[in-house]
């Protein structure tokens, strides 16, 4: 059966996200789950002070067709000004 590669990319990435919640569920502590997003995030020892922010991008007619976060990250200088990263 022929598909188009949005709903190709589509169908994919929903088994992906099913596949990846079970293994997490069964995998993953609460802990690790808050860990990963204060890392992703910038927070915890041996970050370089940040300031960051997560951009959700809907724009599900455009590759990869779903909406997505992308995390965007402003280094903080020592003397309190702010570096674009």
């Amino acid at each position: 059966m022929f598909q188009t590669h949005p709903e190709l990319s589509t169908r994919l990435n929903s088994k992906f996200r099913a596949w990846h919640g079970r293994w997490s569920r069964e995998n993953v502590t609460e802990a690790q789950q808050k860990s990963c997003l204060d890392w992703l995030m910038g927070k915890g020892e041996g970050v370089v002070q940040n300031r960051t922010r997560a951009v959700v991008i809907d724009a599900p007619s455009k590759p990869p067709y779903r909406t997505y976060t992308r995390y965007r990250v402003d280094k903080i200088a020592s003397e309190g000004n702010v570096e674009s990263a």
